[in-house]
């Protein structure tokens, strides 16, 4: 159908498509049940399913689904418009990357964790410490530069003047999940995870742990995403520093968020 410029049609389908448009920035109707999706950096997972349900309880009408990636992944997307409500990143940096996208006052630190180094199962002999990776052979694995967890390791190795002499012998992967997946299938014989990751592991074991003094500074950051579900998604985020979401992150090894 040939619509006429002016035309009452025209009036209307104009309007429809503004309406559409605007559409994600137009706040949710008061009372009206939200389907939140969370961008999470993929340390999170276990924690984030298993606290679901309880603030789901806590907030009637509000579901949380998730997207598990690495921070730097999840923050590319939040660049090309995907349709997060709320961004919680393995660092601060990918958080400042985006901050354009995000509810300002909503920006806050939530949990830190450790920089660990686990060993193959199997692995005999397996040494203890990162500096006695330089006399045995094997791949190590680790999260690519880009990604939170591959940049900690890197600034630790880069202190301990390590990092040249082991760069070679790196296998990167996409996030610190598939770092751990590498060792435990055999593809790699030692990585450098959180401390979190390896206590989920199945066939990997934490051999070394990285002491205070050398903590490369790991932090993870919350914001809500600028849209219609900012302020349910605001609500998450500061619900992510409550008694109750901690307590659930300390009993899987989570630390609180540096001060």
């Amino acid at each position: 159908m040939q619509v006429k410029p002016g035309s009452a049609v025209s009036w209307h389908l104009l309007c429809a498509w503004a309406l559409a448009a605007c559409g994600r920035d137009r706040p949710a109707a008061a009372g009206a049940a939200v389907d939140l999706t969370v961008a999470a950096a993929s340390s999170l997972r276990e924690l984030l399913e298993q606290t679901a349900a309880a603030y789901q309880a806590a907030h009637p009408g509000t579901t949380l689904g998730f997207s598990f990636d690495a921070s730097s992944a999840l923050a590319r997307q939040i660049e090309s418009g995907a349709a997060f409500d709320a961004f919680l990143s393995a660092d601060a940096e990918n958080v400042e990357r985006v901050r354009g996208s995000l509810q300002a006052g909503s920006i806050q630190p939530f949990l830190s964790n450790t920089l660990v180094m686990v060993a193959r199962s199997g692995l005999a002999d397996a040494v203890t410490s990162p500096g006695q990776l330089k006399g045995v052979k094997g791949k190590i694995a680790l999260a690519a530069p880009a990604v939170p967890a591959g940049r900690y390791a890197r600034a630790y190795l880069t202190k301990a003047q390590l990092l040249a002499e082991l760069e070679p012998r790196f296998v990167n992967a996409d996030n610190v999940r598939a770092a751990l997946a590498l060792v435990e299938s055999g593809a790699a014989d030692y990585a450098f995870v959180y401390a979190t990751d390896a206590r989920v592991a199945r066939d990997a074991r934490q051999v070394w742990q990285a002491p205070p003094e050398d903590d490369p500074g790991i932090v993870y950051v919350a914001a809500a995403v600028r849209g219609r579900h900012a302020e349910a998604a605001g609500k998450y985020v500061a619900w992510l520093n409550s008694p109750a979401f901690q307590q659930a992150a300390a009993a899987l090894g989570f630390l609180p968020p540096r001060s």
